[in-house]
């Protein structure tokens, strides 16, 4: 895959009214940088994904990654919601189709975006308690293309039910040392459940954490291990690298970024081990 980030980024924030307000954080590309630049040309029609956060976590936590995606040409959207003590995995899935909802819909009150974004490539995404809301999402949605996590963690409503209910390419970015949501009991039993003839990867970053994915703030900063054998900044890279590409290949039309996700070889080049099931088809 090409390492190449050839847009600047933009930032935005959206609350969107309803019987629920929903506060929203926007990352896309452009080529002025900064806010309120319209999204880059080169970029339109833009691949979208809905990004769920993890537990006690903000969407604000992941600008890093997020950015870095959006560098790639992808317009990122993430809810601010559910960042209770208890909260509801079924509401952040409602929100994450909501969010994708609107931007489907010319993302009214961002006019930067307009129609930059392509309503029929969508996918969700999230980190670990996000990330088990992006499958309830996508088992709900059948007009979501496809899921894309990073240390994905079962939820109530069971995340892996959803999971032999999805129909879409599917995507789980793990991480070795992962002791928070270990892959043992969350990402391999997801990725398992996917029904047969479903495009689906289990991808286990070496050396990474669970924390790897956000920045060093909050929660997941405390979650950190000492002992964790890959920094934070390769960490990152590697997980925009295999995010971006999967989207661009499923919901941009990339067939070469797509091709080389399915190269064992080369993922063990860099540092991850691979397990795929179903047709690499687009």
């Amino acid at each position: 895959m090409s390492s190449q980030a050839p847009f600047a980024v933009a930032r935005a924030a959206v609350i969107l009214r309803g019987r629920s307000p929903l506060p929203l954080r926007v990352w896309y590309p452009t080529a002025a940088g900064g806010n309120g630049g319209a999204v880059a040309a080169a970029a339109v029609p833009a691949p979208a994904l809905a990004f769920g956060h993890g537990y006690l976590a903000s969407a604000a936590m992941y600008s890093s990654l997020l950015g870095r995606l959006a560098a790639r040409g992808i317009v990122i959207v993430a809810p601010e919601t559910q960042r209770r003590l208890f909260p509801s995995h079924a509401a952040l899935a409602v929100d994450l189709a909501r969010s994708l909802r609107w931007l489907a819909a010319g993302a009214p009150g961002i006019p930067a975006l307009g129609r930059a974004v392509n309503p029929e490539r969508m996918g969700v995404g999230g980190h670990s308690m996000g990330g088990g809301c992006a499958i309830l999402a996508a088992a709900r949605e059948p007009w979501i293309r496809t899921v894309a996590t990073a240390a994905a963690a079962r939820t109530r409503p069971s995340a892996l039910e959803a999971a032999g209910l999805l129909a879409v390419p599917t995507l789980f970015l793990a991480a070795e040392r992962d002791w928070v949501a270990p892959v043992s009991h969350h990402q391999r039993p997801l990725y398992e459940a996917v029904r047969e003839g479903t495009s689906a990867q289990l991808r286990v970053i070496r050396g990474g954490t669970h924390a790897g994915f956000v920045d060093r703030v909050g929660l997941w900063g405390v979650a950190r291990h000492r002992r964790r054998r890959l920094g934070r900044a390769e960490q990152l890279e590697l997980s925009a690298e295999t995010i971006s590409g999967w989207l661009l290949g499923v919901l941009g039309g990339r067939e070469d970024l797509w091709s080389s996700l399915w190269d064992p070889e080369r993922a063990a080049r860099a540092g991850v081990r691979l397990e795929a099931r179903g047709a690499p088809g687009i």
